[in-house]
């Protein structure tokens, strides 16, 4: 099963057995002299989250992601990722795409299908995890090969 939303005109998917919960945005905090994908922090039922712009993870990108909800992702993970709108829960994916990573989304894309006509990229939370894991002990983050 799937969790279907739309960030900056795309429609991303996660898996849904690495997320927590959904929720509406609440307070965030933003953190001085932070990276560009971290937008910053916000307490969820007294546990404190990194909230990642996944569009600036890999590059600075001039993108400002504006989002409504935040996607929990479970430990060992244990951070929120942004959606514009509220995801919706899907069951099959229908036909499977082969990709190339084209833009810096694509990196971080497990499969691209079609869903209700719209192209989804599923993201692949493992990946991402790691890269975010790199950049927060000072390694490059270009060097990583998915």
């Amino acid at each position: 099963m799937y969790a279907i939303y739309l960030l900056n005109n795309k429609h991303l998917a996660v898996d849904t057995q690495f997320i927590k919960g959904i929720s509406k945005k609440e307070s965030i905090y933003p953190l001085p002299n932070a990276p560009d994908f971290l937008v910053g922090i916000t307490n969820i039922k007294g546990e404190l989250y990194s909230i990642i712009d996944i569009f600036n993870v890999k590059y600075s990108s001039s993108t400002v992601s504006t989002f409504n909800y935040v996607i929990r992702i479970k430990p060992p993970h244990n951070f929120l990722l942004t959606a514009a709108t509220k995801p919706v829960l899907i069951e099959n994916t229908g036909e499977i795409l082969k990709i190339e990573p084209e833009q810096d989304i694509d990196i971080f894309t497990k499969e691209i299908f079609y869903y209700e006509k719209n192209l989804v990229h599923l993201l692949d939370i493992i990946h991402l995890d790691n890269v975010l894991k790199n950049i927060h002990s000072g390694s490059d983050v270009n060097k990583e090969e998915k």
